[in-house]
């Protein structure tokens, strides 16, 4: 389909990236296995080891080839390069090997779990790149670019909190299905914990979008602020639906996952459509209020037939969401007393500290949670250090 992708955006320079870039995929089937089998052994530290020097070597690479003269060709090499690192590791880290194939294994039923899980996440990435496609397709490289990157930036930083509290908190979740009353209390202070952590980031990315956008990607990419701060809008909702997927997984329920992504790629797809003839910043807007209003039936759904309800979370986030509010005010006045005297990087800075400072003292001390989240947080370790189980045929 390269000549095809080539052909939607008027570019024929697309076909060869295409096709280079498509190799990710071979390595993307022989790593899929191994990283399951680890993350069920729960041996985090091996996968976050491939992870990091897989990054890092992909990035040397996509540095050394841009010195070199490669170009754009440089981002295509730390693609390929981050893919065949992560496969090699977790072949390093992973002992099993694939053997011929059999009958009568009991597969048949993961199959079926899998096949509704490869659904959705099908789905969900046609809908989460829609936005792209159509902004490049309609308004060209540039706003693409402006767009593309304000996105990418803000979702930085969330990526880097919510994967490592899933990759606990789902098989830990799986363990207590029995169990309906200590799947509860898990599940909402896990989630008390992720929103924790990235409301701040979100309360200061909304206030200091300028200023972010200044220290990260330069002052050329100034017009991308508004699309920035717009979408850090989505970002305040986006760690509470993601969990979503935790009970969904661990429940075994991923044909109402499927489902969900069904109806709800409906919705932020039309969002991009409405959005479309007003440029980056509408199909921005038209996104943040398509998740903020997804995110009640998202989480409607996700708990029904469970121990949970939304009375629940409401009340396990009632106490972030208030420090977050007030440490957004504190980030804003900052900004307006310094903003002006200061340097970006010196607004931003500050900003984080106050911001940061409110939000802990809120919830630590005037809502009195510091107790519960270090004991959430010690669960959470205790769990990762769990005993590593042999390699399982099954598996």
């Amino acid at each position: 389909l390269a000549p095809v992708v080539a052909w939607f955006y008027g570019e024929p320079r697309l076909i060869p990236i295409t096709l280079v870039l498509a190799g990710a995929f071979l390595f993307g089937g022989l790593t899929i296995q191994h990283q399951a089998l680890l993350r069920r052994q729960m041996r985090f530290r091996a996968l976050a080891i491939v992870d990091i020097v897989a990054m890092a070597l992909s990035v040397a690479v996509a540095i050394a080839s841009a010195l070199l003269g490669a170009g754009y060709w440089s981002l295509v090499a730390m693609q390929i390069t981050l893919a065949a690192a992560t496969a090699v590791g977790v072949w390093w880290a992973c002992p099993w090997r694939p053997g011929r194939l059999r009958r009568g294994t009991g597969v048949r039923t993961m199959l079926a779990f899998g096949g509704y899980l490869t659904g959705f996440n099908v789905l969900n990435y046609f809908a989460r790149n829609l936005d792209n496609t159509l902004i490049g397709w309609r308004w060209g490289a540039t706003p693409l670019g402006l767009y593309s990157r304000a996105y990418s930036l803000l979702l930085l930083p969330i990526q880097q909190v919510t994967p490592p509290i899933a990759a606990v908190a789902i098989p830990a979740l799986s363990r207590l299905n029995d169990q309906p009353e200590r799947y509860r209390v898990f599940y909402l202070r896990a989630l008390a914990l992720l929103t924790f952590v990235t409301t701040p980031i979100v309360a200061v990315l909304l206030v200091c979008a300028e200023e972010t956008i200044l220290v990260f990607l330069g002052p050329n990419w100034r017009a991308a602020a508004p699309i920035f701060r717009i979408l850090a809008i989505s970002a305040a909702v986006q760690p509470v639906m993601n969990s979503a997927g935790w009970l969904y997984l661990s429940g075994g329920r991923s044909r109402a996952l499927f489902a969900w992504g069904a109806a709800a790629s409906v919705v932020v797809a039309g969002a991009f459509f409405i959005g479309l003839p007003f440029g980056p910043r509408g199909v921005a807007l038209s996104y943040a209020i398509a998740a903020t209003v997804l995110c009640v039936p998202c989480m409607h759904f996700a708990t029904r037939g469970s121990s949970i309800c939304l009375r629940d979370l409401f009340a396990a986030n009632l106490p972030t969401m208030t420090a977050g509010v007030l440490a957004a005010a504190a980030a804003l006045g900052v900004k307006l007393a310094w903003g002006a005297l200061l340097p970006a990087w010196a607004t931003l800075g500050a900003c984080a500290v106050v911001a940061g400072s409110v939000h802990v003292l809120t919830v630590f001390y005037g809502f009195r949670k510091r107790a519960e989240y270090v004991s959430v947080v010690n669960e959470l370790r205790t769990r990762r250090r769990a005993p590593k189980p042999g390699v399982e045929r099954s598996a």
